[in-house]
């Protein structure tokens, strides 16, 4: 196997994609502070307009779409991480040495907790301890609650804890869960390939997504009759990793298939993408169309990942400017929602709504990159490069490699 495109404009591509997506997200929250909402409920079917608080809601509507950013991110967490496991592969194979699944493992959960951890850890102490806003009382049982299952990174399974704290860390418990998964995606590879690996797992989530609903719902009709409020609030089978499972997967396959074959999965034309777009739209709108609107925002995405970074060669003065925001796009996500909404309420007083979704974005962003910036460039850089050295010698001592061990990771 051997990686045709050159390293760096790959890396810079996707810190493009990666400020994308926070951007995206950014925009989405900025509109739920702004009006106190993000969407508008359903009312049978179809939207109910009648909820929208004023007539700037509808007219910054598309500022919704911005959660997508979050579906884009387990897009690229499945590219990067898959594509770090084909490049210490081919690592071996230059170097004549047998690929040792246990070896490998360490390695990658030593990386993968190294640079996904210290930045969590640090933002959940801030929020949890320090940033008043969000401030919890850990001597009561609901405080001590939200702050272990945060620390575990397990408040995905309960209604009480997924969004508290910091309603985005629950993407975060989802993404450690879907690493603890990888390793099975890997032994289902070697037997099948990764094209059915992908097809297998788009099955089984399908088939468990129904199931998983009616576990809880047998769960929590449990804790109702035994009048267990901590039963009534679980819902460990529905926030399975296993419901995320196929759209990170996509992006594991779309980095094997341009590692190794040097070429696009899908090369949709306009007409086809115009079509999928329409179906995710059509879908938001219309509630018996949601999965199938979820499922054209994943082949969107991977129909972007691949046609940026075969396209997009060099880089203008604004996506260097965007990839510079993907640098520390994870910091960003760790710590801007509970600033945005700090910040939206202090200018909600002199201002109205068209001035914080226009001028106010800008002004809060501010700030968040700056603190972002800041905690990518002291926390997250050393802890990665600390994880990178250790896994290193893991893999150096397990593997008898002596002189120059290293090898890329794309995130």
């Amino acid at each position: 196997m051997r990686l045709q495109l050159k390293q760096q404009p790959l890396l810079a591509q996707l810190d493009v994609v990666r400020g994308f997506a926070i951007l995206a997200v950014f925009i989405f929250h900025i509109y739920g502070a702004a009006f106190g909402m993000d969407k508008l409920p359903f009312l049978g079917n179809f939207r109910d307009y009648s909820k929208a608080p004023d007539l700037a809601f509808l007219i910054f509507w598309p500022y919704q779409y911005g959660m997508l950013g979050v579906t884009l991110f387990f897009v690229l967490s499945g590219f990067c991480i898959h594509l770090s496991f084909l490049k210490y592969v081919n690592f071996l194979e230059d170097r004549d040495l047998d690929f040792q699944f246990k070896t490998y493992i360490k390695d990658f959960f030593v990386r993968r907790i190294f640079r996904i951890v210290p930045a969590y850890l640090l933002a959940l102490l801030i929020l949890s301890f320090i940033y008043n806003p969000t401030k919890i009382d850990i001597e009561t049982s609901e405080g001590s609650f939200q702050f272990f299952s945060h620390l575990f990174l397990v408040h995905n399974f309960s209604k009480d804890s997924f969004f508290g704290i910091n309603p985005v860390f629950w993407s975060i418990a989802v993404e450690m869960q879907l690493y603890c998964i990888y390793p099975l995606l890997l032994i289902i590879r070697k037997h099948l390939g990764i094209a059915k690996t992908v097809l297998a797992i788009f099955i089984f989530q399908y088939f468990y997504g129904q199931l998983g609903w009616d576990l809880d719902l047998q769960i929590n009709e449990l804790g109702k009759s035994w009048q267990n409020p901590f039963m009534e609030s679980l819902q460990i089978f529905r926030q399975m990793p296993f419901n995320f499972w196929f759209t990170w997967a996509t992006g594991a396959y779309l980095a094997e298939h341009i590692y190794v074959k040097n070429k696009k999965i899908l090369n949709l034309n306009l007409q086809y993408k115009i079509l999928f777009l329409s179906l995710y739209l059509l879908g938001s709108l219309y509630k018996p169309l949601s999965a199938l609107g979820h499922y054209s925002t994943i082949v969107l995405f991977i129909s972007f990942v691949e046609d940026y970074i075969f396209d997009r060669q060099n880089l203008t003065s604004l996506e260097c400017a965007i990839a510079n925001v993907g640098l520390c796009s994870y910091s960003m996500y760790l710590f801007h929602q509970p600033i945005v909404v700090w910040l939206v309420g202090l200018l909600s007083k002199p201002f109205n709504s068209y001035f914080i979704c226009t001028v106010g974005a800008i002004l809060v962003f501010i700030p968040v990159f700056g603190i972002s910036w800041l905690i990518y460039k002291y926390v997250e850089i050393p802890t990665h490069r600390a994880g990178k050295s250790i896994a290193q010698q893991i893999s150096s001592s397990d593997l008898k490699i002596y002189g120059d061990n290293k090898y890329g990771n794309p995130k």
